[in-house]
């Protein structure tokens, strides 16, 4: 039988969660892999799990909003579900002036408040983002221009400039400080959201 040997002998272990948060093209994705291969290397496993893969699956189109909120609420349940056993990297982000967005994020914290939660704030010059997303698909360019400078830098346990740090220093800053002290940035964050939230409600 192939497994984690932690999860083999503590089935019941609540998992840890790191929140990536920052605009398109701001190392997100790099950080997350470099994580999980550095903290596989210390005998850690953690999935990585970017929430953009829940938006692909509607269609194309003007959904009808009680179809967005019964995905949001799914999308929440899942990542609550894998965070009872496993270690969980989330990728999102947290834009501002978007109580619609808050609103769907605010859910996904809320889904995993009873874990040990860090939030790490990536950031990177608009050139460098602009670059990064000139390599992607032309369906997913746009983002990183219309996102730039939109996204929460407040909120957050630690910060990393994601252009002129490696993704692996980038990795080893992330799994220090979430072995460290206690935290503040989940609830910084959901402070910050609320209130992006009560303008959608509203």
């Amino acid at each position: 039988m192939t497994g984690h040997p932690e999860r083999a002998t503590n089935p019941a272990r609540i998992g840890q969660v790191i929140v990536l948060n920052g605009a398109p093209c701001s190392g997100k994705s790099t950080t997350a892999r470099a994580l999980q291969a550095q903290a596989l290397a210390e005998g850690r496993t953690w999935l990585h799990v970017p929430l953009d893969i829940f938006d692909a699956m509607l269609p194309t189109g003007q959904v009808p909003i009680g179809d967005v909120l019964t995905l949001m609420h799914d999308t929440n349940k899942v990542i609550s579900t894998l965070a009872i056993g496993s270690h969980v990297v989330l990728e999102v982000v947290a834009r501002e002036n978007n109580p619609a967005a808050s609103t769907a994020l605010l859910g996904v914290l809320n889904a995993v408040r009873a874990h040990d939660v860090l939030v790490a704030y990536l950031y990177c010059s608009r050139e460098t983002a602009l670059a990064r997303e000139a390599q992607r698909p032309p369906r997913l360019r746009g983002l990183a221009e219309r996102d730039h400078g939109r996204v929460d830098a407040t909120a957050h346990d630690v910060a990393i400039d994601a252009e002129l740090t490696s993704p692996s220093r980038a990795a080893n800053a992330i799994l220090a400080a979430l072995d460290g002290a206690a935290r503040g940035g989940r609830d910084a964050l959901v402070k910050r959201l609320r209130y992006e939230a009560r303008r959608f409600e509203g």
